[in-house]
């Protein structure tokens, strides 16, 4: 067993521990280039220099640290003199930082080398410090299981362990409650006013939006946890290892269409279902049920998203992918950190939050980077609503960003821990704890 590194992080980057900011990123680029175990570095100690980086980098961890090992700066940092983060310095991929201890679902998952794009990147947006309050909670519910909810006008309609639920979007009062047999498997989905849900028995649900009765039930897919997306008109469900399109009015179904393995995530574009399985990614024709094309490869697990004709996907490695919706074809790869940890569409970029460093980013399908803001901890999928991005980080923190340059226009802070994609509903957004409690908050800045 090896003996534990005792230097300090001062000493593994070799730096006075009264290095600037600048300093320390100059010196971690040039260190991890040569360190970085697919460059032939070793891999432990690429993570001791990795844990050094980040923890110097933060101002608070910085000063923690400091106090912990003595160490006494003349002159401190303070916040007149810190340099806002850029999370795109040199060559695309240079500034990482690697949260190493991010969930393993979003760690890498394939095997393809690490490179630094040739092409620089777009720095981040240089904005003023902003005003950080706590979060003004207008209702919780504390019954939920962990789904994301729906909003659809003034209802918001979320799952339990036994039923269906639909709330006041103002207030949180119940308004109906739909019983089922047996616990949810996944999300519910409005389409034409009709709440679609589906059951780990493999039984999908159509249920009135206004009233919550039951318009049809049956038993389309497999047993196991089921995707929903809509398209054409239709409900798209992707349960193990099979896909049925399905009537919301009532409830008939296509005939059955074999995936590659158990769906992990899906999005539907003009017509094509992609369907993001462990081991494939394939296109399959909505309206016909045949399949268009099929890739096999390994990809992370945050769902996919279209921009225009093509649809992005993370590819592991803190890369995301472009691959045409109608054939498949790869239009090439992004490099955005070390792991993706959510995507969304933001017209005609989509929207990465990102670790290593803790990002959010407005990619084109190009792959240029129009901008990138750094946070201080990992963000979940990011909504977009008009011209605004919230996001909500495991630091606790709820951002408002300005889509159009990455700009943190408001903050506040949160006292629960937050899982899964915000959902917006006017100025507040729900957002639902590890503990399947949804609270609704209002959006920072609103």
């Amino acid at each position: 067993m090896a003996a534990p590194d005792e230097r300090t992080h001062y000493q593994v980057l070799g730096i006075d521990a009264d290095a600037p900011v600048a300093t320390i990123r100059a010196v971690f680029r040039e260190r991890a280039m040569g360190a970085h175990p697919d460059q032939g570095g070793d891999e432990r100690a690429f993570r001791r220099l990795l844990q050094a980086y980040e923890t110097l980098v933060d101002p608070e961890a910085r000063r923690e640290y400091d106090r912990k090992i003595g160490v006494r700066r003349f002159a401190p940092q303070s916040a007149s003199h810190y340099e806002p983060t850029k999370a795109w310095e040199g060559t695309r991929g240079a500034g990482f930082t690697g949260d190493v201890d991010f969930p393993s679902w979003l760690r890498d998952v394939t095997d393809a080398p690490w490179r630094p794009s040739e092409e620089p990147a777009a720095p981040g947006p240089e904005h003023e410090p902003v005003l950080r309050v706590a979060a003004d909670v207008a209702w919780w519910f504390p019954k939920g299981i962990g789904f994301r909810p729906v909003v659809v006008g003034q209802l918001v309609v979320l799952c339990q362990d036994d039923a269906v639920v639909a709330l006041d979007v103002l207030t949180g009062h119940e308004v109906w409650r739909a019983g089922l047999a047996a616990a949810p498997a996944g999300p519910p989905i409005n389409l034409g006013g009709v709440i679609v849900v589906a059951t780990v028995d493999g039984d999908l649900h159509g249920l009135e939006l206004l009233r919550g009765i039951t318009l049809w039930q049956g038993n389309l897919l497999p047993p196991g946890m089921v995707c929903l997306e809509v398209g054409g008109g239709a409900v798209v469900a992707a349960g193990n290892g099979r896909l049925r399109v399905v009537s919301p009015t009532d409830g008939r179904a296509g005939r059955p269409v074999r995936l590659g393995g158990p769906a992990v995530s899906l999005v539907v574009h003009e017509g094509t279902a992609v369907v993001v399985s462990r081991d494939a990614v394939e296109g399959v024709d909505v309206r016909s049920g045949r399949h268009r094309w099929r890739i096999r490869s390994s990809l992370g697990g945050a769902p996919p998203v279209s921009v225009g004709g093509v649809v992005c996907v993370a590819a592991g490695r803190g890369r995301i992918a472009w691959m045409d919706v109608a054939t498949g074809a790869f239009h090439g790869a992004t490099i955005v950190g070390l792991s993706v940890a959510g995507l969304a569409a933001a017209g005609a970029n989509a929207l990465v939050s990102a670790s290593g460093p803790s990002a959010i980013s407005a990619v084109s399908p190009n792959g240029s980077i129009a901008w990138s803001t750094t946070t201080t901890g990992v963000c979940l999928t990011p909504v977009v609503a008009d011209d605004r991005v919230v996001a909500v980080g495991v630091d606790g923190v709820l951002r408002t960003l300005d889509g159009r340059n990455g700009a943190v226009v408001a903050e506040s802070s949160i006292s629960f821990d937050a899982a899964g994609t915000p959902v917006l509903a006017g100025d507040r957004v729900l957002l639902t704890d590890r503990g399947g409690t949804v609270w609704t908050v209002a959006v920072p800045g609103s």
